[in-house]
């Protein structure tokens, strides 16, 4: 388990526990820390935060995940298309620090890129809040 003050935003500890983080599970080929599951976001949620990760979405992850998030953007695979990020029932299994894994480490088989080389690790927690208010409560999905 990553000590908490390790997670302090703007921390150099962050980038330093998430490089050197022994990796846990391998499902479905994702690279994910055994400390995922008890991840928290850091960082606290602000109007200005969930703004700042509209706009890191749209550069970073809109081209395949979609404008809305529901895996149909134009550079998105046809075969194996992302998964929809708006489907309230994926929440159990992506908490936070799991989204925060997928995101840093991506995978190669079907293929997400990895961000940790172009994103910081506060702007992917800032991801992780803006993909998390994508996602639909149960009495809306048609």
């Amino acid at each position: 388990m990553t000590p908490g003050w390790l997670l302090r935003p703007g921390s150099v500890a962050v980038v330093l526990a998430m490089a050197f983080a022994v990796p846990g599970a391998q499902s479905d080929g994702w690279t994910i820390g055994r400390d995922a599951a008890d991840l928290t976001n850091p960082l606290p949620l602000t109007t200005e935060r969930l703004a700042r990760g509209a706009e890191l979405y749209r550069t970073h992850c809109q081209r395949c995940h979609g404008r809305t998030g529901r895996g149909n953007g134009p550079d998105a695979d046809p075969d194996d298309p992302p998964r929809d990020l708006t489907d309230p029932r994926r929440a159990v299994r992506n908490p936070d620090g799991v989204l925060f894994y997928k995101i840093w480490y991506g995978r190669r088989n079907p293929r997400m890129p990895a961000f940790r080389t172009e994103m910081s690790p506060d702007d992917v927690w800032t991801v992780v809040h803006y993909v998390k208010s994508l996602r639909e409560t149960a009495g809306s999905r048609q």
